[in-house]
Parts: C-alpha cells; sequence; structure tokens
C-alpha cells in the first residue's frame, strides 16, 4: 500500500486547504452543479462509495460538490441562470453535507459556492457562517466561495462589484478560499479576446493584493486556457495561487494542464464539443 508518511504542508497555499500529502490538486473529484435535490443525491451516494485515504483529516479528502446560489423567492437557492426556481435552498444543501460528513469512515465533502446573484451574497454568507463555521469560525470542510467578478475574454461585464464581493467573503468567512475569476463568452472569440490578458490578469492580482488575500484560486475557462500566458505567469509570480479548469476541454488543455504544478491546478471539466473543435480550427486558421 501507499506510504502512511506526515503529509508535507506549505505556506498558505490553496493546495493545503483540500487536499495534501501523496495527492495532487488535479487529483480532486469534483461534483459539477449539485442544483437540485436529485443532483444532490447522486453526488451523495458517490461520495458515500468512495473509500477513505490515509489520512482521518478532512482537509486531505480530495471531494468537492459545487453548486450554483440565486436569491429566488428571498431565499438563497441552488440554481443556474436562466432558472427561475429550484427545489433546493442553501440550508438543506449544506445541512445534508454536513450529515453525509458526520458519517464514520467516509471521506469528508467539500463545497464551492458559484454566486451567480449579487443579492444572494450577504444571505448565503450568514448561512454559511451558521452552519459550515466551527466555533473557532474555521470551515468544517473545505469551503471555496467563487464569483465571476471581472469582464473576461468574450465575456460581458461583470454584475459584482470585486471589491465588496471580497470584503464581503472576507469578512465572513476569513478562512475560506475564494475563487476569483472573470465573465466569459464566445462574443467577439473569433476576431478580438480569445485568452486571459496580462491586464485581466493584473487587475484581479491588484484586488486580492489590495484585500490581503492569499489563499485563491482562479477559475478559468478551459477554452482560453491553453492560449493565456498569463495564466502561468501568475503562478510563478504568485506562489499562494492556483487555478481551477472548468468547462469543456481538449487534448490541448491537457496538454498544457500537464506542464503546471499539479498541486496548483484542479481540473473541473468535461470533453470538448463540436462548437471547441470549430473554435480551435478558426483558432489556427485566423
Amino acid at each position: 500500500g501507499k506510504s502512511a508518511e506526515a503529509p508535507v504542508r506549505r505556506s498558505v497555499r490553496t493546495f493545503d486547504v483540500i487536499a495534501a500529502g501523496n495527492m495532487a490538486a488535479r487529483d480532486v473529484v469534483w461534483h459539477h452543479a449539485v442544483n437540485s435535490n436529485r443532483e444532490l443525491e447522486i453526488a451523495e451516494a458517490s461520495a458515500a462509495s468512495m473509500a477513505p485515504t490515509e489520512s482521518a483529516n478532512w482537509a486531505h479528502e480530495p471531494i468537492m460538490f459545487e453548486a450554483d446560489i440565486m436569491l429566488l423567492g428571498g431565499r438563497p437557492m441552488m440554481a443556474h441562470p436562466p432558472a427561475t426556481d429550484s427545489d433546493l435552498s442553501l440550508e438543506t444543501f449544506l445541512h445534508r453535507i454536513k450529515t453525509l460528513n458526520a458519517t464514520e469512515g467516509r471521506s469528508k465533502v467539500g463545497i464551492k459556492l458559484d454566486f451567480k446573484d449579487p443579492e444572494a451574497v450577504e444571505p448565503s454568507l450568514e448561512l454559511v457562517q451558521r452552519l459550515w463555521l466551527d466555533v473557532r469560525g474555521q470551515p468544517v470542510a473545505a469551503c471555496w466561495l467563487n464569483a465571476d467578478i471581472l469582464q473576461g475574454p468574450g465575456g460581458r461585464p461583470s454584475r459584482f462589484d470585486p471589491n465588496a464581493f471580497v470584503a464581503k467573503c472576507r469578512a465572513a468567512c476569513p478562512a475560506a478560499v475564494l475563487s476569483l475569476g472573470w465573465t466569459t463568452g464566445w462574443n467577439d472569440w473569433i476576431w478580438n479576446v480569445i485568452r486571459y490578458t496580462d491586464a485581466m490578469v493584473e487587475e484581479l492580482c491588484a484586488i486580492c493584493d489590495r484585500h490581503g488575500v492569499t489563499a485563491v484560486t482562479l477559475p478559468v475557462n478551459a477554452r482560453h486556457a491553453a492560449q493565456s500566458p498569463a495564466l502561468s505567469r501568475v503562478l510563478r509570480d504568485k506562489p499562494t495561487f492556483s487555478i481551477t479548469v472548468w468547462g469543456e476541454a481538449d487534448s490541448q488543455v491537457e496538454q498544457w494542464a500537464a506542464t503546471l504544478d499539479k498541486d496548483r491546478v484542479y481540473i473541473d471539466t468535461k470533453p470538448g464539443s463540436f462548437q471547441l473543435w470549430a473554435m480551435r480550427l478558426l483558432q489556427y486558421l485566423f
């Protein structure tokens, strides 16, 4: 079997919050878009069936449930636009995962909360404080707080005030990992911005510096990531930062990710579609 050596701890990094020892960041198992009771049941069953690792500490268990949050009917609900209703509230979501994590001998599950609505931030953070933090104010399992706070490649202007979002998260849950990203889309992707530019990355880093954020991951759309040298540079210049690659991935993305520090690149992707293949072809032609 694997050696039971104690995990090597590093200075505070995103990786230390969720996985360590002989696991790599890209070993984390993601359950994406857990936005309904049915999706939560599927994710719960999958997590419950996974064998625990050698470490008894929740920080070393590589399972994350990712879910989106909107304010619907005055309550934080798990939903992704353009949804107008949901059968799963954030409160129930947190209670159910805490119950799952209380099962002896099971791998612990962390959460990534993806805010889609600025109005959902404050009531959601109140629930996180009450249900996901212990008496010392520490998360009972890994906790990531995500929002697209800046405009990115092909994306529309963000609905979030970036400084307000970071400040609220830091005040409510200072031990959480902040997942701070950019809006993306297909707007102008053929002729104009097809990558994360130096200016985009520098603006986000400046916000992090302003608020003293160190445990941060940058969620990046797989279809733009491999064409973005700025992302490799930020990993070099910011040793406490990581990258989370999401969306549709192809071999180009896989090859790019393989060149980066395995402890600092999280992979939450699915196979590429015809649309992604067409984009690659047009990038080659033009």
